[in-house]
């Protein structure tokens, strides 16, 4: 017999040669895995790692740092940007992160407007102005109308042509005389049509003709508002208070050198406020991005209005940071429950709340209407509608929340703004229209001096003084404009009024009375989830140890605070399970305590403690500051890749799985297994070859595949050969887990399907097992990976770990783990996949000997522990036993050619299927001779193949036994088959090797040498006659030539026993005479048993003829005695002259009609 080696070779020789010629499917089985990481490099190339800078990141003002801090904070930090600079409260001395914020710099030239208008002269300038024109009036009564117009007045030829009036009248009204006192003292913000109102024009002014005063007064009373004010914008446009004091200068010079005076204090007064108000840009960029922020402009992205909301409350747009994405993103769904999906396919309908307004209700459906919005809305909605539950109801406690309520009422001023503007709002508007000292201003910005000088003033701003003009203007139609359109006091009155009625509504949407006291936890955690189905839930005090009938606090004041769950972290979590690079920044995620309103909470309690029990009321602002980060490599690929690189891995060699077991049970399910063990080949070698041609192409896939992934950026800090090792690891089990799969099935095509199936469901609970990860032991995380999918998701998880890390897994690593407290590491995740490698193999060598299949002799299940099976059993040769007569039925035997050399000997054979039913083989007894062909004949279902299948080992002996050349099939199978020939009903033949191959594979196995092998396969060719088809592969012979190699193949390599069941079954004439030619060629030292249904052919060949019928020999013997015990009738005997060599050596040529 060949070597172990010799035998190893040739298999391989096989298996590599059946790949190399499915061209096809090797090329798939390559480049499949390579497709589907290519799939992972154009992920990776969109997105590749980005280094992020150092990240600094603005503190969070607690209430006790101040209102708008603490609004700033809540609005900036929403999602808790990332600087790559330090920010301004990380600077000595300052806190604020937010000064240079609209809102901040409004505050700011507010306060300094407030601070200016204490030194302001301008409302003393004007009293002292108007003191000196009422004394100046009384010293210089003969005043007219047009002294107080300018030059080249336009009014007269207004009332002229518009008024219907003729010259006399206008002429008039030009002449007469002014009541300068009465219009000081009384004519402040009087227009027109107050003349029809109890005062008269008389009163200010004296018509000398009294029939045109009562006209002037008539027309006046009958005029419609819209005439009267074009009456009083013709007289403004031409009224020039300063005229008198110039046209005074030489009637009464001191008088008017007051006027003078006066004028130019106020005038003086009036241009410093004009350039601080110049010097506040914070008024105009507020403006910009309110317009932004109205309904009218309302057309940008969210993210665009998001961003002027971050200019103007925190100074910064919304992408000013980096925003931090969530590093553990996927370890938790409760962003879910954050957006409201609650694992539901449709948005639940906002409801209606009755509790409060309509406006509300409408804004509540406007954020719930977008993502965005309604993202921070429910988040921010506990805080702004919710209620803060308290118990025990008690003095102290009440007076502790007594405390905690001020800071909420302090908020509520916001909602008295509408109030007070309501208040002072008509008396703005009625200043700025109708007042005396507006119009002086007015007056001042129209004359040419006090224009160019202011403007000269203004220089360097971006204001000029017929900017101020058109900004200061009486009616809007008497702006001058340059550009098309201007900016009045008006529009800003509407904006201001708009935006705080705006304002004011919204503050009604927000519950101020937050605070409820509980009498005991119970009842408050009751309540709690009332208010929680309503999103109206904030946080729960509960207050410890508190006396109930105490007034004063005691000096150490116990409480504590409960939350929803979703809103602040869980308490047992200290830190993250792993460690990768970036900071616990995620504003949903790692930093709930604040977002959800914990800490805001805490800090107005103790504060309120702290006053209660102090008694003192100085506040001290408390900021919290996140430690800034380093600058690190952020790669969001790497952070999925542990989810997805099992997968991809597992799903790159499906395909191979799919052909390793396919190819195993082709060669079970065609008896190729079993025929090949028949010549002599051991099953360990058998497995082992499979396993080498299999991991060789897994090798290269797996070679291929580090050089995808380092070339590819996918792991680009591991080392390639630790990638390589575990690769090959895992290849490694894979192939016994297709061992393991391939013993439950007996079809090839069915194994196939089914198996990539079965491999790829082993691989869920690696998914089950990353979804509850925190919840899974070290214990369990060894037991699943008894599964070696499981166990290679682990390793590949660590694999990715690492690399986040930017570590990558080296050598040093391999035994340490990146989760702290983490006994799993990939040695383990290695050590385990070779254990399961050898459990499989255990597994796979088990069921093969207890279930070998359709074909094969089942072992008991106890096997492994019986001795026999260990050391084998030595059994004596032993001699033919004689027929014993069964019953009544007599069997004719002839006389046991005892001159010849025993090959087979079938001693009292029985074999009963399992289902206890069917008595294939009852109790045969029977010897086959070397130099003989003894022909097995029977009836179908006589039990001639079930016979044959138990001398090669394919079926099990229920009772008895048989020996072949003196051993035991029982015991020595193995031994038995090195000298075994079988050629069964069907053509057991690899479809993909020549003719020649099959000759040269099988005398290989049989042990011969190659000059030997060479010489076998030319006779062999020659014999079968096939020297014309010896390259051809046998799939493309005919079934006659197919079924002459398949005999020919059991006489390779020099078989002496032989088995042919019915050899030429289904060929044509022409073939079956030349397997004939064959049998009786190659007849000579071999003992050749051949079962047939041909009479014909088993009287040419068979020396011996042996009948059985239902498992029982009927008779046996020559042809001769056959015929001679059996025969009768008549006789027709032909003799030819010239015998034909083949027939030569038949004893008999007889045929019988």
């Amino acid at each position: 017999m060949p070597s172990f080696w010799t035998q190893l070779g040739l298999l391989l020789w096989k298996n590599f040669t059946y790949r190399r010629r499915q061209t096809f499917q090797l090329l798939i089985e390559l480049a499949w895995p390579l497709f589907l990481f290519f799939i992972l490099i154009s992920v990776r190339r969109s997105y590749p790692p980005y280094e992020q800078h150092e990240c600094h990141f603005p503190n969070k003002a607690m209430p006790s740092a101040g209102t708008l801090p603490w609004i700033q904070g809540i609005i900036c930090n929403a999602n808790n940007p990332c600087f790559r600079y330090p920010t301004p409260g990380e600077s000595p001395g300052v806190v604020g992160n937010f000064d240079k914020s609209i809102l901040s710099r409004v505050f700011y030239d507010v306060k300094k407007m407030l601070l200016y208008s204490q030194k302001d002269g301008s409302v003393g300038a004007f009293q002292k102005l108007f003191e000196v024109l009422k004394r100046f009036s009384n010293s210089s009564s003969d005043f007219r109308l047009q002294d107080f117009l300018i030059d080249n007045e336009t009014l007269s030829e207004f009332l002229y042509d518009n008024m219907a009036l003729d010259r006399y009248k206008v002429s008039e009204i030009m002449d007469a005389g002014v009541n300068f006192e009465e219009v000081i003292t009384a004519g402040r913000g009087l227009q027109l049509k107050d003349l029809c109102n109890g005062t008269k024009l008389e009163d200010f002014v004296i018509i000398g003709n009294h029939s045109v005063a009562d006209y002037i007064q008539n027309l006046i009373c009958t005029l419609s508002e819209n005439e009267l004010k074009k009456v009083e914008q013709a007289f403004y446009l031409n009224l020039d208070f300063l005229k008198i004091a110039e046209t005074a200068m030489k009637t009464n010079p001191q008088s008017a050198l007051e006027v003078t005076e006066a004028t130019r204090n106020v005038f003086q007064n009036l241009i410093k406020l004009a350039e601080e108000l110049t010097s506040v840009k914070s008024w105009s960029d507020m403006r910009r991005e309110v317009l932004l922020l109205s309904h009218k402009n309302m057309t940008g992205s969210p993210q665009e209005l998001y961003q002027a909301v971050s200019r103007i409350v925190c100074g910064h747009p919304e992408g000013g940071g980096l925003k931090i994405k969530s590093l553990n993103w996927y370890e938790d769904n409760n962003y879910k429950y954050l957006l409201g999906e609650n694992n539901t396919d449709e948005e639940p309908t906002p409801q209606y709340d009755n509790a409060t307004t309509p406006y509300c209700n409408d804004l509540m459906k406007n954020l719930e209407s977008n993502p965005i919005s309604r993202m921070i809305w429910r988040a921010m909605k506990p805080l702004l509608v919710g209620k803060v539950l308290y118990t025990p109801d008690t003095p102290v406690t009440r007076r502790i929340i007594k405390e905690v309520n001020k800071t909420f009422q302090e908020l509520s001023v916001f909602q008295e703004v509408g109030v007070m503007w309501d208040d002072i709002g008509p008396k703005v508007w009625k200043f700025m229209e109708r007042s005396q000292e507006m119009d002086l201003i007015r007056s001042l910005l129209t004359k040419p001096t006090t224009s160019t000088y202011l403007s000269y003033r203004l220089a360097g701003t971006s204001w000029t003084a017929s900017d101020i003009y058109n900004f200061l203007v009486k009616y809007p139609e008497d702006a001058q404009y340059s550009n098309g359109s201007a900016y009045t006091w008006r529009e800003a009155y509407n904006e201001t009024d708009q935006a705080i009625q705006s304002l004011s509504r919204a503050m009604e949407c927000i519950n101020w009375d937050k605070l409820e006291a509980v009498s005991t936890e119970e009842k408050l955690i009751n309540k709690s989830m009332e208010l929680l189905d309503e999103r109206k839930f904030w946080a729960g005090i509960v207050f410890m140890d508190v006396d109930s009938n105490g007034t004063e606090p005691s000096e150490h004041v116990k409480y504590k605070i409960r939350m929803d769950i979703d809103n602040v972290e869980r308490t047992n979590k200290i830190m993250d399970g792993y460690w990768d690079p970036g900071p616990r920044a995620d504003p949903f995620e790692d930093l709930r305590y604040i977002w959800g309103g914990f800490a805001y909470l805490q800090d107005i309690v103790e504060h309120a403690i702290i006053r209660t029990v102090t008694g003192s009321r100085k506040n001290t602002g408390v900021y919290v500051q996140q430690m800034p980060y380093p600058c690190y490599v952020d790669d969001l690929f790497l952070r999925v890749l542990s989810q997805s690189l099992p997968l991809f891995t597992t799903l790159a060699w499906i395909y191979s799985v799919a052909v390793i077991i396919k190819g195993v049970v082709y060669e079970k399910e065609a008896r190729l297994k079993e025929t090949m063990r028949i010549m002599g080949l051991n099953s360990g070698t058998l497995w082992l070859g499979w396993f080498i041609s299999s991991l060789i192409p897994l090798l290269i896939s797996a070679a291929l595949l580090v050089i995808i992934l380092k070339e590819g950026n996918i792991l680009p800090y591991s080392n390639p050969l630790a990638i390589f090792t575990f690769l090959a690891t895992f290849g490694m089990v894979t192939i016994l887990q297709c061992f393991l799969i391939s013993t439950l099935f007996s079809k090839a095509n069915l194994a196939a399907a089914c198996g990539g199936i079965i491999y790829f469901t082993l691989y869920l609970p690696y998914v089950l097992c990353m979804a509850w990860q925190e919840y899974i032991t070290y214990p369990v995380k060894i037991f699943a990976s008894l599964l070696s999918p499981v166990a290679f998701g682990f390793g590949f998880d660590y694999f990715s770990l690492y690399e986040e890390q930017g570590v990558g897994v080296q050598w040093h690593n391999l035994f340490s783990s990146p989760a702290k407290g983490d006994e799993y590491n990939i040695t383990t995740s290695i050590v385990l996949m070779v254990f399961d490698a050898v459990l499989y193999g255990i597994l796979t060598w088990y069921i093969e000997a207890v279930f070998p299949g359709q074909f094969g002799i089942p072992r008991p299940w106890y096997f492994p522990v019986t001795k026999s099976y260990w050391c084998g059993e030595t059994v004596k040769n032993m001699k033919l036993l004689q027929c014993k007569q069964n019953g009544t039925s007599q069997i004719y035997m002839e006389e046991e050619p005892t001159h010849l050399k025993l090959g087979v000997s079938i001693q009292n054979l029985v074999k009963v299927y399992r289902d206890g039913k069917k008595l294939a083989v009852d109790g045969l007894t029977l010897g086959f001779y070397e130099g003989q062909i003894t022909s097995f004949l029977g009836h179908n279902g006589a039990g001639k193949t079930t016979t044959m299948s138990i001398l090669t080992g394919l079926f099990p002996p229920t009772a008895g036994t048989a020996y072949i050349l003196g051993k035991d099939i029982r015991s020595e199978l193995n031994s038995i088959r090195r000298n075994l020939g079988m050629c069964p009903q069907h053509n057991v033949l690899f479809d993909l090797l020549t003719v020649e191959e099959h000759v040269w594979f099988y005398a290989r196995l049989k042990g011969l040498s190659e000059k030997e092998v060479k010489a076998e396969v030319e006779q062999m060719v020659v014999d079968v006659g096939l020297p014309n088809k010896r390259k051809e592969t046998t799939r493309k012979l005919s079934g006659g030539m197919q079924r002459k190699l398949s005999v020919a193949l059991a006489f390779v390599g020099g078989s002496k026993v032989i088995i042919l069941d019915e050899p030429t079954a289904g060929v044509d004439p022409y073939s079956r005479r030349g397997i004939w030619d064959l049998l009786l060629k190659y007849r000579e030292g071999r003992t050749i048993i051949l079962s047939t249904h041909h009479m014909d052919e088993a009287d040419i060949l068979g020396d011996r003829i042996a009948i059985i019928s239902n498992g029982k020999l009927c008779c046996c013997g020559s042809s001769l005695f056959l015929k001679n015990q059996l025969g009768t009738g008549y006789y027709l005997t032909l003799v030819k002259k010239d015998v034909e060599p083949s027939l030569s050596s038949c004893r008999n040529s007889s045929s019988t009609v």
